[in-house]
């Protein structure tokens, strides 16, 4: 079987990450700490357990050994992947309208933009917010989705005013966090827009609600359809250390010789961890 690079890639059939899908939630929302390559790596970035205070020390005196813990944080990462089939009419097609020689594929840059990138995003960014901690017992195979993860902080519900947000905030910025945005789905969002106070006036502004980067309390909030239903993120960016790999692109001209057809196969991995769960901080919406 031959498998090679799609046209517009050259003689590679790798791009970096985060020039092919940057709307991805992991280079939004989380600091990159390394990059990964292989069948099922991990990527391990120390931090200390406990951080001992400083103190003041007078000139030529000596400095005491603080008794800190430096430890490890393991990032597992997995693989996004996603493969499509084509007919060898609909890859002369685009060839002819966009002028790649030879009819011999399609737009690289269009098909990444209108299709299959969009769903590595969304696959992406519903396994960074959604996935499930490990079952009791079991080792940890995959990453946790960040409204999943434990230890993060249980910030209360949002029934009728905006408060439990003020409190989450209060609360990771106590444990030593820097809140840095709030994450969720446009559901989450129409039903804060909706919240009116005593006399009727709704409690968020228009002028907030009609803006296309709209923040609360200082905050950026960050819209996500792969976010979960009923929840709002309280993110730290800074607290929150992924690894990502490029992304692969592939053709293959023989698999699907039966067919007239050819298939393009993209994959990515990805992982992420947070060493200080408390800097975090997820929220109820309207829960009964």
């Amino acid at each position: 079987m031959t498998v090679t690079a799609l046209p517009g890639f050259g003689s590679v059939s790798s791009a970096p990450a985060k020039q092919i899908i940057p709307d991805a939630g992991v280079f939004a929302q989380t600091t990159i700490a390394g990059s990964v390559q292989g069948d099922s790596p991990s990527l391990y970035v120390p931090y200390i357990g406990t951080r001992a205070a400083a103190s003041i020390v007078a000139e030529g005196a000596d400095i005491n050994e603080s008794d800190t813990k430096p430890l490890e944080l393991a990032i597992r990462t997995q693989k996004v992947a996603v493969l499509n089939v084509f007919s060898n009419e609909s890859g002369a097609q685009s060839a002819a309208s966009n002028g790649t020689a030879g009819g011999s594929g399609i737009d690289v840059v269009g098909m990444l933009t209108d299709g299959m990138k969009k769903t590595i995003i969304d696959k992406a960014n519903a396994i960074l917010w959604q996935n499930p901690a490990p079952a009791e017992g079991k080792p940890q195979t995959a990453p946790t989705g960040l409204f999943n993860y434990p230890g993060i902080i249980q910030g209360g519900n949002i029934t009728d005013t905006l408060d439990p947000i003020v409190d989450a905030i209060a609360a990771i910025s106590t444990n030593g966090g820097a809140p840095t945005g709030l994450v969720m789905n446009y559901g989450v969002w129409a039903y804060l827009l909706k919240l009116r106070d005593a006399e009727g006036r709704l409690i968020i502004s228009p002028d907030v609600a009609n803006t296309p980067t709209p923040a609360l309390f200082g905050l950026p909030v960050h819209l996500d359809g792969m976010a979960p239903d009923g929840k709002i993120l309280v993110n730290s960016v800074g607290d929150v250390y992924s690894a990502t790999g490029d992304i692969n692109i592939a053709r293959t001209d023989d698999r699907y010789f039966e067919r007239d057809s050819f298939g393009v196969r993209l994959t990515f991995r990805f992982g992420w961890g947070v060493p200080y769960p408390d800097h975090l901080a997820v929220i109820t919406v309207n829960k009964k």
